[in-house]
């Protein structure tokens, strides 16, 4: 009955249920009901149940009782498909606001007529702030916007649309937003309005440019390796032959020149080696430090820059600053980036500037000032500056993560981090970090007179270089030994079968078999020989390199090297040795 109601979409009448032979509800006999009446109730062309009306008497219903029904039924039906709609309705409106993105609808003229609870959290705004304002309200008006503008357009025209575009925040600030568009469309086709899903990018987006920049550093840290070891050989020879020059009785000009070449591969050597200690990746190592120290480095990277720059630097290190537990090369990042900093703001406000460094003892803390004469930070800005991904630069010039990175190093190292910036008097960087003795201070170098030379011995020169040959076997033979020379590790493995040394110097990066190679066949071959190896090397960068030569226990010369650690070392290794001549 109910069934031929829906099908049919019309009244159906039964005046003796027991008289129908296809009547399949018997529990209503036996409830006493012998009559029936089911009006459909329908609303927009739809059938959503009926309206069932039964009697216990076999009597048939009159037509205007049947039309009293169906008027009711007729009235019903809208009713009951709203009470669904408004339970569907809330429904989705916790389903909306149970969504993490933001969600908006907008009418047919752009304007805003719904957001959910994360649209709020996304941009900053509350409902009543924007409800029935244009979309516009929560994007950013630059000229690179068009995109999503045009995206709007497609949407009304019927089409899904999705880009990264700006939104701009309540408090003005701009964010990075996946937005999708997709048009919401009647069923006759028509476009009545828009939904829009807005995803905050901003902090992955910055994790992305940081991940990159950190892996274009690491690509930077490789290469300036290899150009690293390709330089240090040529200036080990430079200054190695300089430093014999100046060894020798010259004419007073002459020794001027000699005296600015080896100052000169000096200071080569040094950015060499400043760049490489900023690049290579290090292992977290503490250890007791000069902090003033790790900041020179730190400049020392940005001479050029602050040269070209007119930025002059002034120091103002007292003497004996004590030492602090911490590890130098994450304190040179800190200062470097600090450094960076104040040199950017100096360059956009009038293009030179002046750094000031100082160090001195607060409180029994060591206190690093770094300050500027740039225009400054604004107040509201101050105490943000070491959040992360905050940054007042413009999009692609900054992550907004270099400060956060230097708070948490400083932190982790019992230090503190903070800025002052006196309205237009630039700003000051202040690190704090604990004073920590003990019995593992550094000890100041030594300035003694250079160390009187070996006996003499037979060496064994092993180097590709055809210059640092040719250095070594001049210093050294003068120096009363004999020299043998190979330019290879296998003519090197010939020689030493044939001859008995009294220490190899040995290049550890050579074609054919390497430093590392000779030197594990001749622990297996003569371990105390092997022991006798002095390693010479331009690959410090490589962490495979270091740790392999810190696992040997033998001396290492980085080159460009000096020649008095060269004799210093062969002294040592020979001192309980006999002299071994040349057969």
């Amino acid at each position: 009955m109910t069934g031929l109601a829906v099908s049919q979409q019309r009244t159906q009448v039964i005046a003796d249920m027991g008289r129908t032979r296809f009547w399949t509800a018997p529990f209503l006999l036996q409830d006493g009901l012998r009559s029936v009446i089911a009006v459909p109730l329908i609303s927009k062309g739809n059938v959503i149940g009926t309206f069932n009306l039964h009697r216990k008497a076999p009597v048939l219903f009159e037509p205007h009782e049947q039309a009293v029904l169906e008027r009711l039924a007729a009235q019903i039906a809208p009713a009951i498909e709203n009470s669904q709609l408004f339970e569907e309705t809330q429904r989705l409106a916790l389903a909306l606001e149970s969504i993490g993105d933001g969600v908006l609808f907008l009418d047919s003229h752009g304007n805003i007529r719904f957001m959910n609870a994360a649209t709020e959290e996304v941009f900053g705004y509350r409902p009543d702030e924007v409800l029935n304002k244009p979309i516009t309200t929560l994007f950013s008006d630059h000229d690179d916007q068009e995109g999503h503008r045009f995206g709007f357009l497609e949407a009304y025209l019927g089409n899904r649309w999705r880009d990264e575009v700006k939104g701009r925040r309540k408090d003005g600030t701009e964010l990075d937003v996946n937005l999708t568009i997709t048009p919401v469309k009647e069923r006759a086709g028509g476009v009545i309005g828009v939904v829009c899903t807005a995803q905050d990018i901003t902090d992955r987006k910055a994790q992305r440019q940081h991940l990159q920049e950190a892996a274009r550093l690491a690509s930077i840290g490789e290469l300036a390796a290899g150009v690293a070891h390709e330089i240090n050989n040529p200036l080990t020879v430079v200054a190695g032959f300089a430093e014999v020059l100046l060894d020798k009785d010259l004419p007073p000009d002459l020794g001027d020149y000699v005296q600015r070449i080896y100052l000169e591969s000096q200071r080569a050597a040094k950015v060499v080696s400043n760049l490489l200690s900023f690049a290579r990746k290090h292992e977290p190592e503490r250890r007791y430090v000069d902090v003033t120290n790790a900041v020179t480095r730190a400049v020392a990277l940005k001479v050029y820059d602050f040269t070209v720059s007119n930025i002059s630097i002034a120091f103002d290190f007292p003497r004996d600053v004590p030492y602090t537990m911490a590890d130098e090369h994450q304190l040179q990042q800190v200062f470097l980036n600090v450094i960076i900093n104040a040199e950017q703001a100096m360059k956009q406000a009038h293009g030179r500037g002046q750094l000031r460094i100082g160090a001195a003892v607060v409180d029994k803390r060591i206190r690093i000032s770094i300050a500027d004469d740039g225009p400054g930070i604004a107040p509201e800005n101050l105490p943000k500056i070491f959040d992360p991904f905050f940054t007042t630069k413009d999009v692609g010039d900054g992550t907004g993560l270099g400060l956060s990175i230097c708070y948490g190093t400083v932190r982790q190292h019992g230090g503190e981090i903070w800025a002052e910036s006196p309205t237009g008097e630039g700003t000051t960087i202040f690190v704090e970090l604990p004073i920590v003795a003990g019995e593992n201070e550094p000890e100041a170098e030594s300035h003694g007179p250079p160390p009187e030379p070996a006996a003499p011995q037979r060496i064994l020169v092993v180097d590709d270089e055809s210059g640092i040959r040719d250095l070594l076997c001049d210093v050294l033979s003068a120096d009363g030994h004999t020299v043998d020379v190979a330019s290879d590790g296998r003519r090197a493995l010939e020689m030493i079968g044939a001859n008995e040394y009294g220490c190899v110097i040995l290049d550890l990066k050579m074609p054919g078999v390497s430093g590392q190679e000779l030197y594990a066949e001749l622990r297996e071959a003569d371990p105390g020989l092997a022991s006798k190896v002095i390693f010479s090397t331009g690959d410090t960068a490589r962490a495979e390199a270091r740790d392999f030569l810190e696992s040997t226990g033998n001396p290492v010369l980085a080159k460009p090297f000096h020649l008095s650690d060269l004799r210093q070392h062969i002294r040592e290794l020979t001192v309980e040795e006999p002299a071994k001549p040349a057969p």
